[in-house]
């Protein structure tokens, strides 16, 4: 579960701490788009590296930036499981949507995303 702010009708800016997962998602988008650029053991992959183990959060070296956008996924309105599941302090190896499932006693059943190539949890139908 991640804040989000609202620019205007078509886009949005997403907060995540450094220590999350969305956050290393992020990094690895970075170090996937360094690499492609420069090789695999380029400097600003290894500036991604520092970036996350330092007080700099989300300062990188001089140099060359990676280009484009990473791709996310938005729900909002899932059932009460899915979103207590996205803020249970569970281990990193341990799927929300297991824990979601479990408490739900079913599922959770996903959809293509219609502007992304991801899936997201299907939203309950209010009507």
């Amino acid at each position: 579960m991640y804040r989000m702010q609202v620019y205007d009708e078509h886009t949005t800016g997403m907060h995540w701490q450094r220590q999350k997962v969305g956050a290393e998602h992020y990094r690895e988008a970075l170090r996937a788009a360094a690499a492609s650029h420069q090789g695999s053991s380029s400097p600003a992959k290894a500036a991604v590296d520092i970036m996350a183990r330092t007080s700099g959060g989300s300062v990188l070296v001089e140099g060359d930036r990676p280009s484009g956008r990473m791709e996310v996924a938005v729900a909002i309105g899932t059932d009460p499981a899915i979103t207590f599941s996205a803020i249970v302090p569970a281990p990193p190896d341990v799927e929300e949507y297991l824990i979601a499932g479990f408490l739900r006693q079913k599922p959770v059943e996903l959809v293509k995303c219609e502007t992304v190539d991801l899936e997201s949890p299907q939203l309950p139908k209010l009507f």
